[in-house]
């Protein structure tokens, strides 16, 4: 059967006036409208859309899910991935519950609170999302039902410590796609740690939509882990939008180790002098499993760098996109800017689309990429066997240092623990003894 991506964006409800707004965020519904018309006109993305030509959404459009349903009682949560002085956990893309303390100097409201407040920043920072083409169609619909979320505010030379951020999906919740927003504003020399776990209990089916806008002040620093675990059934699409100001830091550690069809977008704008970001991430997949991840590094300014750098293994019939971007704009002079991207075909149905891209503009600029697909190498392989490993054992070594080098530069050691024993896990259940 044929599917039509335009059906799932005609039959989303508008909804723009079923909520009582506070005054101060009477610009809201427009905002929303606007969106809705942006996502109506251009439908879900799919091959024709130049950035989505390898992942489809049919699964939404085949589903027909529903905007998010109030879900009650309590819901069954895998226990937290990491500890953190603050935890919120979203359940179903609704109202996020807090728990643990805040140190002073850190405001965390949920969305609709922080919209009361006529925060000016806020509306700047909700309406400069770009939903203007058809390759944001998915971040003009979570702003077309932009209602539940967060906001965090960092004070100035501040740190925020760690926050973990649980997404959860329920069984009440299964017939609903998940839009929510988490917004992050970092004050002149502010730092945080978050850290994100999309991981549900059981075989839920998971349908989420989620956009992350940050804004980094000048020496702030954001280090971001993102670790997705969920069932072959779920739909996972994520939007992060990181604006920089001078001297600030980004660093992003994706980490996904399960999901139906997950795609990530992380595009960071480097705007100010000094600015640095470094995208990571890897991928493990194994069945029909389905991974894209599109990482951009802007350069709008003088001396800036960053760093992509991805790793993927894939068993049967799975398949990862990398898409890496680096952009330096005219002017951009003293850009320094790295890239690399390595995939380890495990099956021979497995398939990896990698595309490494460099556009450039100015002058007196530095700028390295390199893509690799293939298979352990078997001189390597040879080499452990005459150390005494049996084959099975030199193989899980091997495939095992390959991924870890994306979660080994993580400063918190009892995370970066957690996280390499997942890779362990998940390693184990794609099967690499028996490939």
């Amino acid at each position: 059967m044929t599917h039509d991506p335009a059906s799932f964006a005609e039959a989303w409800p508008d909804d723009t006036t079923a909520f009582d707004w506070p005054a101060q965020a009477d610009w809201l519904p427009e905002l929303r409208q606007h969106a809705l018309g942006r996502f109506r006109e251009h439908g879900l993305p799919g091959r024709q859309v130049e950035r989505w030509k390898y992942t489809r959404l049919d699964g939404l459009d085949q589903r027909m899910p529903v905007a998010t349903k109030p879900v009650s009682g309590a819901v069954d949560k895998p226990a937290p991935l990491a500890e953190a002085a603050a935890r919120v956990v979203i359940s179903d893309g609704g109202q996020p519950v807090v728990g643990g303390e805040l140190c002073d100097g850190v405001q965390l409201y949920a969305l609709e609170q922080a919209l009361s407040g006529g925060d000016h920043e806020l509306r700047e920072l909700l309406e400069g999302l770009d939903i203007s083409g058809s390759a944001s169609a998915m971040a003009a619909l979570n702003t077309a039902s932009l209602r539940h979320g967060l906001v965090l505010r960092v004070d100035a030379n501040v740190d925020a410590g760690d926050m973990l951020v649980q997404w959860v999906a329920s069984e009440a919740g299964s017939g609903s796609l998940a839009n929510a927003r988490i917004c992050i504003i970092l004050e002149a020399g502010a730092s945080l740690n978050l850290v994100e776990q999309f991981e549900s209990a059981g075989e839920v089916l998971s349908q989420a939509n989620v956009v992350i806008q940050a804004r980094l002040g000048p020496g702030a620093r954001l280090n971001h882990v993102r670790v997705v675990q969920e069932s072959d059934q779920a739909i996972l699409v994520t939007a992060t939008d990181v604006d920089q100001s001078a001297g600030s830091q980004y660093r992003y550690t994706g980490l996904d180790l399960g999901g139906g069809t997950v795609r990530h977008d992380v595009r960071a704008r480097l705007r100010e002098e000094g600015a640095f970001c470094s995208l990571s991430g890897a991928s493990l997949t194994r069945g029909r499993n389905h991974v894209d991840n599109h990482l951009d590094a802007e350069h709008h300014a003088m001396n800036c760098s960053s760093r992509q750098y991805y790793r993927a293994v894939l068993g049967d019939r799975s398949r990862t996109v990398f898409n890496g971007r680096v952009f330096v704009a005219a002017g951009a002079d003293g850009t320094d800017a790295e890239q690399s991207s390595a995939a380890l075909l495990l099956s021979p149905l497995a398939e990896i689309d990698s595309k490494p891209e460099l556009e450039i503009y100015a002058d007196e600029v530095v700028a390295s990429h390199g893509a690799t697909v293939g298979q352990l190498d078997e001189n390597q392989l040879f080499y452990l066997r005459s150390r005494g490993l049996d084959r099975a054992s030199a193989r899980t070594l091997l495939t095992t240092a390959f991924c870890r080098s994306v979660v080994e530069q993580l400063p918190n050691e009892r995370l970066r623990g957690q996280l390499e024993a997942r890779l362990e896990e998940s390693l184990r259940a794609i099967g690499i003894h028996d490939a």
